[in-house]
């Protein structure tokens, strides 16, 4: 289990550095992590019943969760301010006008 979140990690870790875009869209992020490491655009491209495909992959288990993708993400840019994505300002300011609506509820 816990080789299996390092592995994570370092992958995460590795396209925060390489593809910017990630650092800011989980979605990307696992995208990303699902065509380079799980060869999903290849998988995809060789055969034409491309739901068994994607459903095959995402059900593997080598396959982290969107939730431990993220998980990761956040904890490598904890640590390091050079992964965060560009709108950190804005995400800032959106948590701060969350925080004061559920206070005034």
């Amino acid at each position: 289990m816990l080789n299996d979140i390092k592995n994570v990690s370092n992958k995460v870790e590795y396209l925060l550095e390489k593809y910017p875009e990630t650092r800011s869209c989980d979605k990307l992020l696992w995208l990303g992590f699902m065509t380079i490491f799980n060869n999903l655009k290849n998988e995809i491209n060789s055969n034409n019943n491309s739901y068994s495909i994607l459903r095959k992959i995402i059900l593997n288990k080598n396959t982290p969760s969107f939730e431990s993708l993220s998980r990761a993400r956040r904890k490598i840019q904890e640590n390091n301010n050079l992964l965060i994505g560009n709108n950190i300002k804005e995400r800032q300011i959106e948590c701060e006008n969350v925080k004061h609506w559920s206070l005034e509820k």
